[in-house]
């Protein structure tokens, strides 16, 4: 049978996921504007049914942990909508530490240090100075269903970190040396991982660095690398644990950051198949030589998770992720700003089950254009693309910024209407307060959602709360989040 009998003879949905799925592939193999992500997304994304209750746990679960990359991989694959990730080692730390995410540090010899670079390790202050972080959500009945304290205490090249995590922790011109409670960040993992009570350390020497890991529950970790700046590097670890049974296990992985992305792969002896992630985005002007800060770019950006039916023992991901083979998004999208700044986006998320042929897969198309005083937006999901796209689900925005401080947005998907107004000072300090009607109509259900973020020089305060009313009944609680940090 010839090629073109073949495509003959294939349904349309198969052909769109077989394009779409090598589309895909081959950007993993070769290589608008986002946000932070928020409390305040996923609590919308929840109300409006974009994702369900499991999927919106995870990812504030992984936000009350600090762990704003993980959660935004999650985002964009649930809810296949764009929030900022940071591409630098530190996975998983949190905005608000005052830690910088970074690559290990190696010094490079011989090299004149810089006015920065002297400044850098110039004496510390001896006067001590940190902050105090408490970080609260709520239930419908106001029941506290998470909560993280946090309270850091800085002096000379030391800090102490006490409440949910306790650590001392040790930094001196690239050399780092952590005692207490280890985790993700602390570790410079791509992987999220279980908390570990122990000791680490990490040295430079010259481009390469050392570092070493040990806890009480007689885990040993040793990973080498090479950092080829101070944001691209490469390197290898390995992992020892002696169980009750006294069977040694043991792992390896290797991580790697680069321009466009990271890369990273983690192999326990005995398993089948690694645990494989994927993290790349690129934005490049079109043309390729074009200067302009207003020229036409195209960008792109990959997120996967691919593993056997076993995952490594010290991995800490996600209840979805753990039940899928493969697990992942691709997002393609096209901004010209010279033509309303527009922006063109296609999101294309598969999961593929454990024990299972079958691909879940999502299709999503997306347009916004517009100045800021009267821009609109649209979009269309195919809900079920591999089985023909049986339901779709459309989404249409419309906002208007007054004044450089006012913002008033209308949204209709479905049935669901929603009424905003959002008003700032700085982009850091503002109000805003949403009114929703989930059926499209006042006499039915109604939801109110109050958002207020304010931060100054030593105080930093968000608050988001959701209210609804059902038919004939008052308003009650739905959800909440807390945030405050007092620094001193």
């Amino acid at each position: 049978m010839s090629k073109n009998s073949v495509f003959m003879g294939m349904e349309f949905k198969d052909f769109l996921i077989w394009v779409t799925q090598a589309v895909f592939l081959t950007l993993i193999l070769t290589s608008g504007h986002a946000h932070a992500l928020t409390e305040a997304d996923v609590f919308d994304w929840w109300d409006a049914g974009l994702i369900t209750p499991d999927e919106a746990e995870e990812m504030l679960a992984l936000l009350d942990e600090g762990n704003e990359n993980e959660a935004c991989l999650l985002a964009q694959v649930y809810a296949q909508e764009e929030c900022e990730i940071d591409t630098g080692a530190n996975n998983g730390n949190r905005k608000s530490s005052g830690q910088k995410k970074s690559a290990p540090r190696a010094r490079k010899k011989n090299a004149q240090p810089s006015a920065s670079r002297k400044k850098e390790n110039a004496r510390p202050s001896l006067a001590p100075h940190g902050y105090v972080m408490w970080k609260a959500r709520l239930d419908s009945t106001g029941r506290l269903e998470s909560h993280r304290e946090e309270i850091q205490v800085s002096f000379y090249r030391y800090s102490l970190r006490l409440g949910s995590q306790e650590l001392l922790m040790y930094q001196n011109d690239g050399s780092e040396a952590y005692f207490g409670e280890i985790s993700t960040r602390e570790l410079h993992s791509h992987f999220p991982l279980d908390t570990l009570w122990g000791a680490a350390a990490l040295y430079p020497l010259g481009k390469f660095y050392l570092a070493a890991l040990l806890d009480t529950s007689r885990t040993v970790q040793a990973r080498g690398g090479y950092a080829f700046n101070h944001k691209n590097y490469f390197e290898g670890l390995f992992w020892l644990r002696k169980n009750h049974e006294t069977r040694e296990i043991y792992s390896g992985a290797l991580q790697t950051k680069f321009d466009f992305g990271k890369l990273s792969t983690w192999w326990e002896y005995g398993q089948k198949a690694p645990l494989v992630k994927v993290e790349l985005s690129s934005t490049k002007n079109v043309p390729p030589n074009a200067s302009s800060k207003n020229a036409p770019t195209l960008s792109w950006k990959t997120t996967a998770y691919y593993h056997g039916d076993s995952v490594p023992e010290f991995t800490r991901l996600s209840a979805t992720i753990l039940k899928s083979r493969f697990w992942g998004s691709q997002t393609i999208s096209a901004l010209a700003k010279e033509f309303a700044n527009t922006k063109l986006s296609v999101n294309a998320r598969f999961i593929n089950p454990l024990h299972s042929d079958s691909i879940s897969t999502r299709l999503k198309a997306a347009i916004q254009s517009g100045p800021d005083f009267l821009r609109g937006s649209a979009s269309v999901t195919c809900l079920s693309a591999n089985e023909n796209c049986p339901n779709m689900d459309w989404q249409a925005q419309i906002s208007s910024k007054i004044a450089n401080q006012w913002l008033l947005e209308g949204k209709m998907r479905g049935k669901r209407t929603e009424f905003s107004v959002k008003f700032w000072d700085i982009p850091q300090n503002f109000a805003k307060i949403a009114i929703i009607l989930p059926d499209g109509t006042l006499n039915e259900r109604l939801q109110i959602q109050n958002q207020a973020h304010f931060s100054a020089d030593f105080l930093d305060f968000a608050l988001t709360a959701t209210f609804k009313s059902e038919k004939g009944l008052h308003f009650h609680p739905s959800h909440a989040s807390v945030y405050t940090k007092i620094s001193f």
